[in-house]
């Protein structure tokens, strides 16, 4: 349908039209047939009341009940009635990263948090925290940075290496990865892409945003991004008593050792905000300072395609490490 027919119905101009005409393709999207989608707005029109929180009319229908009803409940953050359990487990927390606790609490999803000894202020909520929720996924919360990570690779090589072959060392990072916000790798010898049998994995093809992002996956593939990324080599000492009870642990000994901290780049950064966005039009509700909190249903389409994305980022970091 187009804006002058969805007028016909009864739909008023401005906000609620844009939000209606947005409805359609989302609807179409369902397996609804084009003859029954004036049917459809028919009847959110008639009662929007009872499409408040539905997956596809949501957003429209609360559009047309603050028209009526500015204060209506479902247009009204209700923030749970004590906060969330809160357990700190440091004492050099800074009183941003308290906040942001307390904002996450008060969320009627929230069930428990743990900021660890590590925990620090992030983009909305600390590095380093443990949040439990109620059928909710939060994709900021979660970090724009979907599976960045910290790896220890430890190689078969005595550490003395870090002073004979000190150049050979430095030539092996910069020729194997790059560092920068937009970084792009290339093959300085060949000019070719990295390959990495993660760019071979189905779940490319799962959503349209998954397809689009497949080229700079390729593109990006192996490179260590910006800020507190990086690549460095060093020593790792393994004593004599820690490698008794566990057989991941090398014999005793010194080892060259790399060590790696890098994410999934613009990817990851991407997928997230898509989905904060779809997260933030189904809770308009939310209040500014707390808006970029706004999450998921796991069980909703949106939920199940963040999810798989999320998964296939995180294989996607640990391909950045392993090349």
């Amino acid at each position: 349908m187009k804006p002058k027919q969805l007028e016909k119905l009864g739909i008023p101009r401005g906000k609620p039209l844009k939000t209606a005409v947005k409805t359609i393709a989302p609807l179409l999207a369902t397996g609804c047939q084009k003859s029954e989608v004036r049917d459809r707005f028919n009847a959110v029109i008639a009662n929007p009341e009872d499409f408040a929180t539905h997956q596809v009319f949501g957003s429209f229908a609360r559009e047309l009940i603050f028209l009526t009803n500015p204060t209506h409940p479902s247009l009204l953050f209700t923030p749970r009635q004590t906060p969330a359990p809160i357990t700190i487990l440091t004492n050099n927390i800074d009183k941003q990263s308290i906040t942001q606790l307390n904002q996450v609490a008060s969320l009627p999803i929230t069930q428990r948090i743990a900021a660890l000894q590590n925990a620090s202020t992030a983009y909305c909520l600390p590095a380093g925290t443990v949040l439990a929720t109620q059928n909710a996924i939060i994709p900021t919360a979660i970090s724009p940075d979907i599976g960045c990570q910290i790896q220890l690779t430890i190689l078969d090589l005595p550490a003395t290496l870090l002073e004979t072959q000190k150049q050979f060392l430095q030539n092996a990072i910069t020729n194997e990865t790059r560092f920068g916000t937009d970084t792009q790798f290339y093959n300085t010898k060949t000019e070719k892409k990295r390959q990495h049998q993660i760019l071979d994995h189905q779940d490319w093809n799962a959503t349209p945003l998954l397809q689009n992002l497949k080229d700079l996956a390729h593109f990006q593939l192996g490179t260590s991004g910006s800020g507190n990324h990086f690549v460095e080599f060093g020593q790792l000492i393994i004593p004599e008593n820690q490698s008794e009870n566990s057989p991941l642990t090398p014999p005793p000994g010194s080892y060259l050792a790399l060590l790696s901290h890098s994410g999934s780049r613009d990817l990851g950064l991407k997928i997230s905000a898509h989905y904060t966005r779809i997260a933030q039009i189904k809770q308009p509700q939310l209040p500014y300072e707390i808006a970029h909190l706004a999450w998921l249903n796991p069980d909703s389409q949106e939920g199940k395609e963040y999810w798989l994305s999320h998964n296939l980022m995180t294989q996607y970091a640990q391909a950045n490490h392993q090349c």
